[in-house]
């Protein structure tokens, strides 16, 4: 649900609210492709413009060279640069301008981290030279984990696990009636799913797992990768500006399941996951950065920093990739 007071001060974020998710194979959702406007514009499958010197997606470069150094930036909404004022403040975008490489923008909404290897995954051949991977991620792994109640058996929940557990009950909502309209689902519609829990499910078994596989790509074709853990309001700043104040003070007193979940990650629930990215990285010999503490540090003239909980204003994009910056040289 919109948060009232983020409109008033950022009118444009209006755009990244009516920009729906789209449906796509293997990855469930992902963002709607061919968006035009000021704030955002996507390519022909939904990948955001990076926008430096020129224009370009993995898809869409006609002056990519073959020996030119390639990277790409992985993750969820804060990689994709929900919060940004348009494609030139984005994770990907600053980076381009401070490192004068080609940065490529293969962020999904919404996404776990396995959904985010899957993606990367299918547009691997699309690269001539690519160096470094910069994962912006983690935190929606940790939410979704406490969001969602049932988990299913074998596969990683996601965001919109509950609405797809309970998929013959929500016929009405026109996503899911889209879709087995367009799937043929007819002959099943009415018989009680197949859907085994998983009472067992660790999330951060799970994340393990697919940090290993990365690790294992990345040595096999020859990049390296930055894990960057993505920030939380709460672990990042000390003090609010007074416009983040007042998001804050919106997002803590609505009744919305994602807001009240996020209510338990305090302090202690901040020492604990970071730990266990810091040593799964080190485990795995993968350079890791939290980005909560590089705002924090950088945070010493309480400067606006969040549209949200989890997104960024232009300047907190800036920072954090000047310090992801430092680990690509």
């Amino acid at each position: 649900m919109p948060l009232t007071s983020v409109y008033k001060y950022l009118p444009y974020m209006k755009v990244y609210d009516d920009v729906e998710n789209v449906w796509s194979p293997y990855l469930m959702l992902k963002q709607k492709n061919l968006v035009k406007n000021d704030v955002l514009n996507t390519d022909k499958f939904g990948f955001r413009y990076t926008d430096s010197f020129k224009k370009f997606t993995i898809l869409d470069d006609i002056e990519k060279k073959k020996d030119e150094e390639q990277i790409a930036v992985i993750g969820n909404s804060t990689a994709f640069g929900i919060g940004a004022s348009s494609d030139k403040t984005t994770i990907p975008s600053y980076l381009t301008n401070l490192s004068n490489k080609r940065v490529y923008n293969l962020a999904l909404r919404t996404c776990n981290s396995f959904q985010e290897l899957i993606l990367f995954l299918q547009v691997l051949n699309k690269f001539d030279n690519l160096k470094t991977v910069v994962i912006v991620s983690g935190f929606n792994d940790v939410l979704i984990d406490k969001y969602v109640e049932n988990k299913p058996l074998l596969n990683p929940p996601l965001f919109y696990q509950n609405k797809f557990n309970d998929m013959n009950k929500n016929l009405q909502n026109s996503f899911f009636k889209n879709l087995i309209d367009k799937i043929t689902f007819k002959n099943i519609i009415n018989k009680k799913p197949n859907f085994e829990i998983d009472k067992a499910f660790d999330w951060k078994e799970n994340f393990s797992k697919n940090l290993k596989v990365w690790a294992s790509v990345s040595n096999e074709f020859n990049f390296k990768i930055i894990f960057a853990l993505q920030p939380y309001y709460k672990w990042s700043k000390n003090s609010y500006t007074t416009e983040e104040a007042k998001i804050f003070n919106e997002i803590e007193a609505k009744k919305i399941r994602t807001y009240q979940v996020l209510k338990d990650f305090n302090q202690d629930e901040y020492l604990k996951t970071e730990d266990y990215f810091k040593r799964v990285c080190k485990k795995n010999n993968i350079s890791y950065l939290d980005l909560n503490k590089v705002l924090k540090f950088h945070d010493t003239n309480n400067n606006w920093l969040f549209v949200d909980a989890l997104h960024l204003t232009d300047l907190g994009y800036k920072i954090v990739s000047e310090e992801i910056n430092f680990l690509i040289k």
